[in-house]
């Protein structure tokens, strides 16, 4: 939630300070040449915090390594599955793979395995060696159809 208040007051700020360098027609180097004028140095000052926001707005990281030792590889399509989700039950239930915590088990028809993050939902993953690849977060409703 707060990365994406973060991103939101950046992008408005930085269009607010884009809006003011256009209504006041400057453009290109003028604007570092004459800053004097109030509007060129509020219009500078909003892009210049619109772009900080915008900066501090990154979303962590996930672990690199399980409780066991297993080392964590992720794939596009998990990372853009757990975008809208909260990172620390997450990064809680990938640290329990391969320690016989979390409700780890095995899915049907060699689909790999899944591990409990809370809340009615799973990560699906795969085990090849001392690698585990995190394959995809999954709803309640995604699961029971597994």
């Amino acid at each position: 939630m707060k990365n994406a208040v973060l991103r939101i007051t950046g992008m408005l700020s930085f269009l607010a300070g884009i809006v003011l360098f256009i209504q006041l027609s400057l453009t290109g180097f003028v604007i570092a040449n004459d800053v004097s004028n109030l509007g060129d140095f509020l219009g500078l000052l909003l892009v210049l915090v619109g772009i900080v926001l915008v900066g501090m707005a990154k979303t962590p990281d996930l672990v690199e390594r399980t409780d066991s030792g297993m080392r964590v590889v992720t794939t596009n399509h998990f990372l853009r599955q757990i975008k809208r989700f909260p990172i620390e039950p997450i990064n809680e239930a990938v640290k329990k793979i391969g320690t016989g915590k979390g409700s780890e088990e095995k899915l049907r028809k060699n689909r790999g395995y899944a591990v409990a993050v809370g809340g009615g939902k799973r990560i699906r993953f795969y085990r090849s060696g001392n690698e585990v690849q995190l394959d995809s977060y999954l709803t309640q409703h995604e699961y029971q159809q597994l």
